[in-house]
């Protein structure tokens, strides 16, 4: 009977308790273990569903950090593109051959070759 003293902080002798039967007693206390068994599940499951969050949101953060630097290595691993297929590049050298070609004479630049291999 001590648990009903404490829950209703009354003192042991008190006429209240001497008017329940035992089974009113006993029902009373298994209610309250009941209870306190739900309260402590729904704890949990509410400390579940916080960690739940925690972890997913950590999953992404790390998903879109990977994926970044996929990103940055795909970006650092990329052939460096061809200055001989530059466009502004052959623009320039098509203006630096006809200007030449002025100077120089019309035969300037016949005999160059782009291709260094065959030489």
């Amino acid at each position: 009977m001590g648990w009903w003293s404490d829950k209703y902080s009354r003192p042991l002798k008190d006429p209240m308790l001497l008017s329940y039967t035992l089974e009113e007693l006993a029902y009373e206390y298994y209610l309250t273990i009941e209870r306190s068994k739900a309260e402590a599940e729904r704890i949990q499951v509410e400390s579940d569903k916080i960690e739940e969050a925690k972890l997913q949101e950590a999953d992404e953060w790390a998903d879109q950090m990977e994926a970044e630097e996929a990103a940055e290595e795909a970006k650092n691993a990329a052939v460096p593109p061809d200055p001989m297929k530059d466009p502004k590049n052959i623009e320039w050298m098509q203006q630096e051959i006809e200007k030449n070609k002025q100077e120089l004479g019309e035969d300037f630049g016949e005999d160059l070759s782009v291709n260094f291999e065959d030489e």
